[in-house]
């Protein structure tokens, strides 16, 4: 399967994870607050949901190709007196469209599956620092020794 996307779901996990640590370190090292130590961990998560709802459309564009890209182009070639319009004529080029429509509709799957479940990791990790980042700060400040914000 080809996956050209996939270095884009890596940055994506990757700066989830980073947003997170971040806002953990910063809780501790930085304002010394546990209630900051969510923080990185709640962008992460909102970087991740963005990166969901902003996605491609994968079953728009075949349904675009299909109903819209398709046609105009046999209506173009049709003007130029290329081809004849013709509706499919034997089961061969019935069994070829569906065949096509399934490839179409399989590589969208395959897409949208990978999709998924970088995105879940980069949610899970996320979510699970924005949920516990208060108590890995505390953890952090008491093993160091660091007193806390007031």
């Amino acid at each position: 399967m080809k996956r050209p996307d996939i270095w884009q779901y890596w940055i994506l996990v990757t700066s989830c994870v980073l947003a997170s640590l971040l806002g953990i370190g910063i809780g501790a090292y930085v304002t010394k607050c546990p209630e900051d130590g969510g923080r990185g961990g709640a962008v992460a998560v909102a970087a991740a949901l963005a990166a969901l709802f902003l996605s491609k459309g994968y079953g728009r564009k075949i349904f675009e190709a299909r109903t819209t890209i398709i046609p105009e182009i046999i209506a173009s070639l049709q003007k130029m007196g290329n081809i004849e319009p013709t509706a499919p004529s034997s089961s061969e080029d019935l069994k070829a469209i569906k065949d096509e429509l399934k490839s179409l509709l399989d590589s969208n799957a395959k897409e949208q599956t990978l999709q998924n479940r970088f995105l879940a990791g980069a949610t899970a990790f996320g979510t699970i620092a924005w949920g516990f980042g208060d108590v890995a700060v505390k953890y952090i400040l008491q093993f160091r020794h660091i007193p806390m914000c007031k």
